[in-house]
């Protein structure tokens, strides 16, 4: 950074570049140290329209949505204004809501769960804005709004099909019978899909839901088995919160799915499973676990093979890659039951505050 920074001075940059490189830098340093505290709790980042009313059914599904997340030990992350963003502030509560609000030209309302609260961040550029958002999100969660909204959706999509964000699960919210998301999934069949513009694995990157206890379930049974994924060199590294039985592994590892080496490794401690192409008609191999899950999360690790040519060495990024191990992970996620960590009656009725204990730096959540 201080390389970057003398670099700078040596540039004879503009009095605008300089000014808007420095509001930048610091406001990505000043939300890195508001999340910092809470980075061992995942974090649902939830989108929708700034003008809906406290009277209107999405005001009250983002409200019963937030309570739910709350429920099953997540925090929330929304703008900072009224509409969507007070129903979500209001259903998670102080304690455990996040808000990035912008600042504009025309005067903006602080919702008043939030107002005043250190985790209240006022940033002055959407792109970082949105840059806290996407970095700081386990999961995000879409209702329905109007450019804004529409904004944030294609900007997730986008880096989900591009692989520049990390998986996560994305659920389009609406109201019980609502016909937003359907509409908008018809736009993008007939206008993109049609023309060859996107795929449809694309299609894998979201879920469409109509109430908040399907939401909130789409999420935690997203990561009842899957941890977390990355790419290590040219390997595609899936972390799993829990062992796969033999039959799940072989059914993974098939040639329709994952073709190459496949590894399963608890805590990185030994090799579990491996297949080459040669075994393909072998019986399914069998394994003891060699990790636990007080050693941390385990790991299935993927290394591709495919290459564009014999000089195309390097990794392998395109969309369609991306989907098929998108399409990996959602066979992770198993279809059931769902871990419910109070009791059902916690949010009964329109709620305003979930009655559960604070979330502090000081007192994590498991």
């Amino acid at each position: 950074m201080i390389t970057t920074a003398l670099k700078i001075g040596r540039d004879e940059l503009s009095v605008a570049d300089l000014k808007l490189i420095n509001r930048s830098a610091k406001e990505m340093r000043s939300a890195a140290k508001v999340f910092a505290p809470f980075k061992h709790l995942r974090k649902v980042v939830v989108f929708g329209s700034a003008r809906s009313t406290r009277d209107s059914p999405d005001y009250k599904v983002a409200t019963d949505f937030a309570c739910e997340m709350v429920r099953e030990g997540f925090m929330l992350i929304a703008g900072g204004s009224e509409g969507i963003m007070g129903a979500v502030q209001r259903g998670a509560g102080r304690a455990h809501s996040f808000a990035l609000n912008i600042r504009l030209p025309s005067e903006q309302r602080i919702n008043e769960p939030i107002e005043d609260d250190p985790k209240l961040i006022t940033l002055n550029y959407f792109f970082t804005r949105k840059l806290s958002f996407v970095k700081e999100a386990h999961a995000f969660a879409l209702l329905p709004g109007g450019f804004g909204t529409m904004d944030e959706a294609f900007e997730v999509l986008t880096l989900l099909q591009t692989g520049k964000t990390r998986i996560v699960p994305v659920v389009l919210l609406d109201r019980p019978r609502g016909k937003y998301w359907e509409t908008w999934t018809q736009f993008l069949t007939k206008r993109l899909l049609k023309f060859g513009f996107i795929s449809e694995e694309d299609f894998a990157f979201f879920k469409i839901k109509h109430n908040a206890q399907d939401a909130a379930a789409e999420i935690t049974q997203f990561y009842s088995v899957f941890h977390s994924a990355r790419w290590v060199g040219e390997r595609f590294v899936i972390r799993l919160n829990r062992s796969l039985s033999n039959e799940a592994l072989v059914d993974l590892i098939g040639v329709d799915v994952l073709p190459g080496h496949v590894a399963l490794l608890g805590n990185g401690c030994g090799q579990l499973l491996r297949r080459d192409q040669a075994v393909m008609d072998q019986p399914a191999p069998q394994f003891e676990p060699t990790g636990t899950m007080s050693e941390g999360p385990l790991e299935l690790r993927v290394r591709e093979h495919a290459v564009l040519d014999e000089n195309a060495a390097e990794r392998p990024a395109c969309a369609a890659l991306l989907a098929k191990h998108w399409k990996v992970v959602r066979r992770l996620v198993p279809r059931h039951t769902v871990r419910r960590a109070m009791a059902d009656d916690l949010c009964d009725g329109p709620p305003v505050r979930c009655e559960v204990d604070d979330v502090s730096p000081e007192q994590p959540r498991d």
